[in-house]
């Protein structure tokens, strides 16, 4: 009976460290992305934002647009129908500390209210949930031409690539929503 309290007692204090080092090993991880949320009124000149905190390389960081279209939200204050030109925009990281912020200058002129989050890679190099940004294009659609293939480089493995819309410029000045809209897609997946 004594050798068998002695050997509960034992079993109780390895149960109770195994328990508290398999807590602290759990709490220990760290996150692999650090996000930032930025809303910012934009006048139909465009505009920058360097009020966050800079990202350590454009490499691993993308914006995003959180409205919902790819452009931004329209007018903070409820302004009526717009046109294409009015509702289109766009953003981009040009560095390490600056988003900015693109309009057509000859739209409405009244500030447009841009939702946007900064997505940055903070976790190991090659770890299991590590982007890597290969590049920022701008193309060019218009009535003639509605499709443009964009070569892109240092891709090994397509199907680990996605293509992300951070905007859409419209200079039409009806009611176009139709030239607010496109697909980002890749065509070929024959990559090793």
């Amino acid at each position: 009976m004594q050798c068998q309290l002695i050997n509960l007692t034992i079993l109780k204090k390895v149960t109770l460290f195994f328990c508290v080092l398999f807590t602290f090993a759990v709490n220990a991880q760290t996150a692999d992305f650090k996000v930032q949320h930025i809303q910012d009124d934009i006048a139909r000149t465009g505009g920058t934002n360097t009020n966050f905190t800079p990202i350590n390389s454009l490499n691993s960081a993308i914006a995003l647009s959180n409205n919902n279209r790819k452009t931004h939200a329209g007018s903070n204050t409820n302004s009526g129908i717009q046109d294409g030109d009015d509702m289109s925009g766009a953003r981009q990281l040009t560095d390490n500390s600056t988003l900015t912020y693109y309009r057509e200058s000859a739209s409405i002129n009244r500030d447009m209210r841009f939702n946007t989050s900064l997505w940055e890679y903070i976790g190991p190099t090659g770890g299991g949930n590590e982007f890597i940004v290969r590049g920022r294009y701008a193309i060019s659609l218009n009535g003639a031409t509605n499709s443009v293939t964009q070569a892109l480089l240092g891709i090994t493995n397509a199907n680990k690539c996605i293509p992300f819309i951070t905007g859409i410029l419209n200079n039409s000045t009806r009611d176009d929503a139709d030239s607010s809209t496109a697909i980002a897609y890749l065509e070929n997946s024959n990559y090793p």
